[in-house]
């Protein structure tokens, strides 16, 4: 008689199953007891014998003390122009601090050491976005070109969003005190301002569409964050099961798949004014062959998660330096309401000069990255000062150590919101970046969406700085509370 019970002969023996198990730790354990190929002196939790444990616990240190632990590092060796070197727990990170070697490195080909590779390994872009988004760069020609274009002739547009979506996620909408988040209320008014611009009214307004927009945008990081700390081969199936199980994606494809669907299908056949000029065009055109639907709606997540949280959160600090230093404010609404006189526009925005000062004084001060341009090591390199770098590893600048230089800042630690007002030459205006300044990167791998958001953060503060007065509840001055993940800082309230 055959049994009933389905054979089993094909699954393998426990004996052999951990076996296997033993050989896979063991060829891990190996390969994190060979010594480092990258060797500046290192900062943080020290590695040793055990040292895939201690490796990840240095990495889980990193991801929540990074600030703290490139401010030792920076007094320890950037002091004297050496670099220094931080576990995460996917990797090396090498920081430079002397100005030969950060200018050395920012000479250096792609071939040794990138800045695109380091994007898709930090997005995890092949599992959470699309392949190679990065190195492709098809997303690059919304970024820097259509984005700002399209805000130059909506600002009436953006204006009218900003105001409404402020209003209700506030309640500010008459005279009188009112108490609120400014994080919370700053990433809806930045999320509906900008995708006024991206998809139009009807969509910005759509409740559906803009939480799942916005909790997409940020789950990515969230998502890319956990894939990092997972082996390779297991990253796949990870990626799908948080991706495609969350039921926010299916009711962002609902919107995005037909419209692009349609775009496709009369592409080459719009008439003399009939084309869209907004986000799904932009996509579509700027795709290459083959793109899929899915692929083009992963980018427009992509343009919000670039354009809304690193906005929203300098706009948070704004608004907390200016709750603390209330003495601009009057300043600020007198050079407002001159420069909107006659209409929001182009040229107002730029007559705000000391606007433009306090956003770059707090980017100065308050970066939402403490490290900028992190490249990664394609080929094994060593700098002329003998460090060298591994094939792997990062190599990155500390933010602080050249925005606080007292070579370059008078007072460097002392916030001065005019700071800049009286400063020659547009070096020094707030989308411009320097060695001296980093808190947009510098050189070819600085932020390409500055122009946008700062164009879009003087609209939204030139709004509230003529139209009403902040101020902290008791005691707020005294403290900030921050969300602290490897390289990001985001202010999200001020407490006591």
């Amino acid at each position: 008689m055959e049994s009933l019970h389905p054979s089993t002969s094909h699954l393998p023996d426990l004996s052999t199953l951990l076996l296997t198990l033993l050989l896979i730790s063991l060829i891990i354990l190996l390969f994190h007891l060979l010594p480092p190929t990258t060797t500046a002196p290192q900062v943080g939790r020290a590695t040793g014998l055990f040292s895939f444990f201690s490796h990840y616990s240095s990495g889980q240190h990193w991801l929540s003390f990074s600030a703290a632990l490139i401010a030792s590092g920076i007094s320890l060796h950037g002091a004297h122009g050496r670099p220094f070197k931080i576990r995460s727990y996917p990797r090396w990170i090498t920081f430079l601090t002397s100005p030969a070697l950060l200018s050395e490195a920012r000479r250096l080909p792609l071939s040794i050491l990138s800045y695109r590779e380091t994007a898709d390994e930090a997005l995890q872009t092949e599992h959470t976005l699309c392949r190679g988004l990065m190195k492709r760069a098809w997303h690059m020609k919304p970024i820097q070109r259509d984005l700002p274009a399209k805000l130059a002739r909506a600002m009436h547009e953006v204006h009218e969003e900003a105001v409404a979506a402020w209003g209700e996620s506030t309640g500010v909408a008459g005279g009188g005190w009112v108490k609120m988040n400014p994080h919370r209320a700053l990433v809806n008014v930045v999320s509906r301002a900008t995708n006024r611009v991206l998809v139009g009214a009807e969509l910005c307004r759509d409740a559906e569409f803009m939480a799942a927009t916005t909790a997409l945008a940020t789950g990515i990081i969230a998502t890319a964050g956990r894939l990092e700390m997972l082996p390779g081969f297991v990253r796949p199936v990870a990626a799908w099961w948080m991706r495609w199980g969350d039921r926010r994606l299916g009711a962002f494809l609902k919107y995005t798949d037909p419209i692009f669907a349609e775009r496709r299908r009369r592409q080459g056949t719009w008439g003399m004014g009939e084309k869209p000029d907004d986000a799904f065009q932009w996509i579509l055109e700027a795709a290459p062959k083959g793109a899929s639907l899915r692929d083009m709606a992963f980018i427009l997540i992509f343009l919000n998660l670039a354009s809304i949280h690193t906005t929203a959160g300098t706009l948070t600090q704004v608004l907390f330096d200016l709750c603390v230093h209330p003495h601009y404010q009057p300043l600020l609404r007198e050079e407002a309401e001159e420069a909107l006189k006659d209409g929001l526009s182009g040229s107002a925005l730029g007559r705000m000069k000391r606007l433009d000062s306090v956003i770059r004084e707090t980017l100065r001060m308050s970066p939402t990255n403490v490290a900028v341009t992190p490249r990664k090591v394609i080929t094994s390199h060593t700098f002329s000062d003998g460090t060298r770098v591994g094939r792997g590893s990062w190599v990155a600048e500390p933010v602080m150590h050249a925005n606080r230089s007292g070579a370059c800042y008078d007072r460097p630690d002392v916030y001065d919101g005019f700071r800049f007002v009286d400063m020659a030459g547009g070096r020094n205006q707030c989308v411009s970046t320097s060695v001296e300044f980093l808190s947009w990167g510098h050189g070819a791998s600085a932020c390409p969406g500055r122009f946008f958001a700062v164009a879009e953060m003087k609209i939204v503060l030139a709004i509230y700085s003529a139209t009403m007065r902040l101020a902290s509840s008791q005691g707020w001055s005294r403290g900030r509370r921050a969300l602290r993940w490897e390289f990001s800082r985001f202010p999200i309230q001020v407490w006591s």
